[in-house]
């Protein structure tokens, strides 16, 4: 019994850190994915899972509200706003920003199948098109990871992860040491947002806030600290590889099958890149026999939008009153 006693004494001494650090995880839920919340615009210096977050917000919203027209896509989908994009669609009705970081077709697919089967009818639609869209889908980057009740998947695998990704030593620090100086400091750059930012709490659209300022402050200084996000390039034409496969074009498939079945007025709009690579043509190809070449927009490549520095804050997302001009095309 001693011996036992002795054992269940030295356990409970060396776990009660462990205790301590998953009291405070969830006590503070850094990444806001434990606790409801009506505004995530908290903690904006995390990074936080937009697929989760966006669908989350969704979940609560359309309780309240009748979204009928839906923008999706990457973080390149940020900067096709609803506040923009309104002016152009009919019927006009309520817009919902279903973003995602680093969004995969598949995360496109699994948003509208969920939309669809709750009988949301899709009166407008915009997918935004970037090359990572198409790129292999991996289930397991917390930032990442799509929302389990959208694409159905492992719960406990989801916040396992950012238990994981809470317990990591570099990101522990850095949180500490933000959350008690309020302050950014430079090592903290790869693992804290350092640019204040907020999201409308009904349409989810984006503001860059901390980044406009930064800009209208002193926009030669902002382009020269980011030398390095900004490629070389020669002025030649490059293309890139060829990446949608079977399994992407059924997913494709059916998106234009609910797309169909809603009468859904809808638009695929390929993004520019500051790097010039135009997206490859047989894959464009495949979009347009798809949704119709009436409905697929390809401003990637050598054009003037992709001229300018000054249209992008960084090599792939370029800024809002861009998009105005790419609407003015699409639906002149």
């Amino acid at each position: 019994m001693k011996n036992l006693s002795r054992l269940m004494k030295s356990l409970l001494l060396f776990g009660m850190p462990f205790f301590i650090i998953v009291i405070i995880y969830v006590m503070k839920d850094p990444f806001m994915i434990i606790h409801n919340y009506d505004d995530f615009n908290s903690n904006y210096f995390i990074h936080k899972n937009r697929d989760f977050i966006s669908s989350e917000m969704y979940f609560k919203n359309s309780k309240k509200y009748n979204y009928d027209s839906f923008i999706f896509g990457s973080s390149t989908a940020l900067y096709t706003p609803p506040s923009i994009w309104c002016e152009f669609i009919e019927p006009k009705g309520l817009i919902y920003s279903f973003d995602a970081s680093g969004e995969n077709i598949v995360g496109v697919w699994s948003k509208i199948q969920f939309l669809n089967s709750f009988g949301c009818k899709i009166n407008n639609a915009l997918i935004t098109i970037d090359q990572s869209i198409f790129s292999t889908f991996v289930n397991d980057n917390p930032i990442f990871m799509k929302h389990y009740e959208i694409y159905p998947s492992s719960k406990l695998k989801f916040h396992y992860m950012y238990f994981l990704n809470f317990m990591d030593i570099r990101f522990l620090i850095a949180w500490t040491h933000y959350s008690m100086s309020n302050k950014f400091y430079p090592y903290m750059n790869k693992i804290l947002e350092s640019q204040p930012y907020h999201y409308d709490t009904i349409t989810n659209e984006y503001f860059n806030t901390g980044i406009l300022e930064e800009l209208k402050t002193d926009s030669v200084a902002y382009y020269s600290k980011r030398k390095d996000r900004f490629p070389q390039r020669n002025g030649l034409y490059v293309e890139a590889d060829s990446v949608i496969d079977v399994n992407e074009v059924s997913m494709l498939n059916e998106i234009k099958s609910i797309f169909l079945a809603d009468s859904t007025s809808f638009k695929i709009l390929i993004c520019p890149s500051y790097d010039q690579i135009a997206f490859n043509r047989s894959d464009k190809e495949i979009l347009e026999a798809i949704f119709g070449s009436t409905n697929v927009f390809d401003f990637s490549g050598i054009n003037t939008f992709t001229e300018e520095k000054s249209n992008f804050y960084d090599a792939l997302h370029f800024k809002k009153y861009v998009s105005r001009e790419f609407f003015q095309i699409m639906y002149q």
